[in-house]
């Protein structure tokens, strides 16, 4: 294995998909995280040797076992279909291994809940990496909630005609459209809404989400996440664009922001006696840099208070995506 820094934590990638290369890069840039090794299925070796060398990581293993069994490895980082997170999770805590997984963390909060309680057993990190939970805007807009006054509405949307969408039109059935790998427009983009409501807000008192479904799968739909005072409404589409942002409106003022909730970086409180505040990240690296640094930092201290937290988290968006998919009939 390719000799690292002392300080840095050897990572297994376990996933040769596109999402990969921009992982890598995150990793790279925060510093603190080495990515050491990479494997995916068997009948992907071939692949995963090509990604492997595009990205300059030293080993390349056949597959997962193989790369669990390596003990140089003190961590991995999953970013397989979603119906394999489990099972994959699974394995590697049983090796060992902390865990930095790829949303939604599990199909189904029962499957994250045995995870972590292997984990807490086990004294392992396992951690979903969702990055708006870590974004440095969300802490703001925190600090701003109290200034616009009782909280009425919320409207949040996500819209992204996805890549994959025409191919499904033509019949083929690609993973994110695919009811058997628990694909779907909330499966694949409303968790980071659900996420940033949860962040922000905390479960709410019920929900109900509506989709339009085509060949047994969500492929654009509405969230209601109803609290005491207000409900939140969240469009999320796959099969169209639109105008993704964030809108927050209280008795006294309101807070918006332009970004897709995947990417936070930005937002604006405004007053209605006139007052008006702008806060821009600018950040330069990518935007999984701050997820990547949290995840280092509870390894470097030991912070298992907060990996409960997130856990919990975890646990709550899982249980509002179970609740939301029995709604439209995907899973009983």
């Amino acid at each position: 294995m390719t000799v690292k820094n002392n300080s840095q934590i050897a990572i297994g990638i376990i996933g040769a998909g596109a999402i990969i290369p921009q992982s890598v890069q995150a990793m790279r840039e925060q510093g603190s995280l080495f990515p050491a090794a990479i494997c995916s299925r068997r009948e992907s070796y071939e692949h995963t040797k090509d990604l492997a060398k595009e990205l300059h990581i030293p080993e390349v293993y056949p597959d997962i076992d193989a790369l669990l069994s390596e003990a140089d490895i003190e961590a991995v980082y999953i970013a397989v279909a979603n119906v394999a997170h489990f099972e994959v999770a699974k394995k590697a805590l049983a090796a060992g291994k902390h865990v930095l997984m790829e949303k939604p963390f599990c199909v189904t909060r029962k499957q994250a809940s045995e995870l972590f309680d292997i984990a807490e057993k086990m004294n392992l990190i396992c951690m979903e990496a969702a990055p708006v939970r870590f974004a440095p805007v969300i802490d703001k807009i925190l600090e701003w909630l109290p200034q616009i006054g009782r909280i009425r509405m919320v409207q949040t949307n996500y819209s992204q005609y996805s890549s994959r969408y025409d191919r499904f039109l033509t019949g083929e059935t690609p993973a994110v459209f695919d009811p058997a790998k628990a694909g779907g427009t909330l499966m694949d983009l409303g968790i980071y809404q659900v996420h940033l409501l949860l962040t922000l807000f905390g479960m709410p008192e019920h929900v109900h989400y509506t989709a339009n479904i085509v060949r047994g799968i969500d492929t654009s739909g509405v969230m209601e996440m109803c609290y005491r005072d207000f409900i939140c409404t969240s469009v999320t589409t796959k099969d169209c664009d639109g105008i993704s942002g964030l809108q927050i409106q209280g008795e006294k003022g309101w807070i918006h922001s332009d970004c897709r909730a995947n990417d936070i970086t930005r937002a604006e409180l405004h007053l209605r006696d006139g007052g008006e505040v702008k806060f821009d990240e600018s950040r330069a690296g990518h935007r999984f840099i701050h997820e990547m640094t949290e995840f280092d930092r509870i390894w470097s201290e030991n912070d298992f208070d907060t990996c409960k937290k997130l856990a919990r988290g975890t646990l709550d968006s899982l249980e509002i995506l179970d609740e939301a998919r029995k709604q439209i009939g995907i899973i009983s």
